[in-house]
């Protein structure tokens, strides 16, 4: 991790996303409470305030991934208020425990290089919660993300090879039918990009 290395917390960030002022110290505050958690955030919203794009991160055992209350308002998204655990930590603001994301990333580093965008993160909640660390998700408003601004054309092959990655690593009691999952993934997705 390219870091100051007296530094205790790393934080992530997309480059379509917004800071809210004071969210960082909130998050901080809470995870010096709790020794066990290796990474954290908090509430995101789409860019216009109001719609929410995630209140964590949760993987499925059918190996999809998505966030917590995802495109929900305020007032349908009853865990918003309350801290929980989640899977991962979006990449979109992540605040990772700097030691803690040593000792389990890979050669010190809290990301594997192949598994950049819409998979990175995801890896590093597995691996967390696999080496005994937790991910957590703190009822603070964190920021606004201008969502997929950056990588708009490519998205269904970023998430579509995320998916297939989770497949690869990830055993679940559905093993025996990813292979037909994943056809049925790329089905969808051809025909889609037909239509469009």
């Amino acid at each position: 991790m390219a870091r100051d290395p007296e530094s205790k917390y790393v934080v992530f960030l997309n480059n379509d996303l917004v800071v809210y002022p004071l969210s960082l110290h909130g998050i901080i505050e809470y995870m010096d409470s709790e020794t066990d958690v290796g990474a954290a955030r908090g509430l995101i919203y789409y860019g216009d305030g109001r719609t929410i794009y995630s209140a964590g991160g949760v993987v499925t055992e059918l190996w999809s991934a998505g966030g917590v209350c995802w495109a929900l308002s305020e007032h349908e998204c009853y865990g918003k208020d309350r801290l929980h655990y989640v899977t991962y930590a979006d990449g979109a603001y992540m605040v990772v425990n700097a030691e803690i994301g040593k000792k389990v990333g890979v050669y010190g580093k809290p990301f594997l290089d192949k598994a950049f965008l819409y998979f990175d993160d995801y890896v590093l909640g597995l691996l967390l919660w696999n080496k005994g660390y937790r991910v957590r998700y703190y009822p603070i408003k964190a920021g606004l993300h201008y969502a997929h601004r950056t990588i708009k054309p490519t998205i269904n092959y970023f998430g579509l090879r995320a998916q297939t990655a989770l497949m690869s690593v990830m055993k679940t009691r559905f093993g025996p039918i990813a292979s037909l999952h994943l056809l049925r993934r790329l089905s969808t997705h051809s025909a889609l990009c037909i239509c469009v």
